[in-house]
């Protein structure tokens, strides 16, 4: 079995509005900048980037209601490409768990 799964946390950039799908499942997505020093061959590097996040599901939607630009948040998940057309190269996350700073109770989907 092959394994495709991340944790990250990061700071919500962008908050994109929520939406149904044709299959009715509601829907938001946010994008994410994490930065960190991490060591790589034993020595300290920034790491930086930006991740589109899809959220899907009335329990993970809840919660992504409740964050907000600037927000501190920790996610995980797995990566996919994004959009279904042959000429898109980007990745995007698609949650599983959500943790909010200062939202009471943790989500989880899955």
């Amino acid at each position: 079995m092959e394994i495709n799964r991340l944790t990250i946390t990061g700071q919500v950039i962008d908050v994109g509005s929520s939406r149904v799908s044709p299959a009715g499942v509601p829907q938001r997505t946010i994008t994410i900048e994490h930065r960190s020093r991490q060591l790589e061959a034993g020595a300290p590097r920034e790491a930086r980037c930006q991740l589109k996040v899809k959220i899907a599901g009335e329990d993970l939607v809840a919660v992504a209601r409740a964050v907000a630009v600037g927000q501190q948040i920790g996610i995980e998940g797995f990566l996919t490409r994004s959009g279904f057309k042959g000429s898109e190269t980007g990745i995007v996350m698609h949650a599983t768990r959500i943790r909010v700073q200062g939202f009471a109770n943790e989500q989880e989907h899955g």
